[in-house]
């Protein structure tokens, strides 16, 4: 609910792995503002109304918010977030232990 009523998620982070925040935001279309940290800036490829911020000028931040404001559109990160989606990972999982099983037969 958050996501969908918010008009941008600001992740201002000096260090992350891979932000499920981003990733919620993403999948509810939510515009989003990150440091290009861990896969923000992988995860944020392509998708409108969102940017990764190189470094940690708040200006760049203010200005980026600003843009997003005032465009007043939801992104597009719903398209870009399969990849990370546990059917999709659970997928790739299962193709991964089936190699690995049907290399042990072989063998």
């Amino acid at each position: 609910m958050y996501y969908n009523a918010a008009h941008v998620l600001l992740l201002p982070s000096l260090h992350e792995g891979s932000n499920n925040s981003l990733k919620e935001a993403l999948a509810c279309n939510c515009p989003v503002v990150a440091s290009a940290v861990g896969d923000a800036e992988e995860r944020l490829a392509g998708v409108s109304q969102s940017v990764a911020i190189k470094g940690f000028d708040v200006q760049a931040y203010v200005a980026a918010i600003a843009v997003i404001l005032q465009a007043d559109e939801r992104s597009n990160g719903r398209q870009f977030i399969e990849p990370v989606t546990h059917a999709f990972i659970g997928h790739q999982l299962k193709n991964l232990y089936a190699q690995q099983t049907q290399q042990r037969t072989v063998s």
